[in-house]
């Protein structure tokens, strides 16, 4: 790969991440961690790019936000986002990208495989989230789960339900071949 093509794709990366940050003040509050349209670009970002192009993208996000640009929910940014109560869900990010888009370059991108795909990233890095929100505020896992996790179910499951219907849409219309 050429210096001209890495440079190409950091920068499209970087692009992605300032959408991903735009998508992040998209808000509806729901306590301690809020509910945000960023998800939707994360599954979409796994579903439609290839793996290590979500890594970056996602990585660069979370860089920006750790320096002090404000790109995380409700302009937050810095260490404390990283390690309080949503760092768990942020880092969650890298987590959906990888799942997902492993999945999904080994099983292909047909509409079955997007669902499976999604639902398993967006599971696994909402079971991140929690986890770390126990560790951060020395609750009980019951308690993460209903703090957590029984907040965003119906609203992940309708994210999921429209990040693959318009994933397929893509594919086919762009003609987008499996990761």
């Amino acid at each position: 790969m050429g210096k001209n093509n890495r440079l190409k794709q950091l920068i499209i990366a970087a692009e992605l991440a300032a959408v991903m940050g735009v998508l992040s003040q998209l808000i509806i509050p729901l306590g301690p961690i809020p509910l945000t349209l960023q998800t939707i670009f994360i599954g979409l970002l796994a579903s439609l790019r290839p793996v290590g192009e979500g890594i970056k993208t996602v990585g660069i996000y979370l860089l920006l936000g750790l320096i002090g640009i404000p790109v995380f929910a409700g302009f937050h940014s810095g260490l404390l986002s990283l390690i309080g109560p949503t760092g768990g869900y942020l880092f969650g990010f890298l987590i959906y990208v990888i799942v997902t888009g492993l999945f999904l370059k080994w099983c292909g991108n047909g509409r079955w495989q997007l669902y499976v795909a999604n639902l398993l990233g967006a599971s696994v890095q909402l079971l991140l989230g929690a986890a770390c929100l126990m560790i951060y505020q020395q609750t009980t896992i019951q308690q993460a789960f209903l703090i957590g996790v029984l907040p965003f179910i119906f609203v992940g499951i309708l994210k999921v339900v429209f990040v693959c219907e318009l994933a397929c849409y893509l594919i086919r219309r762009y003609e987008i071949k499996a990761l």
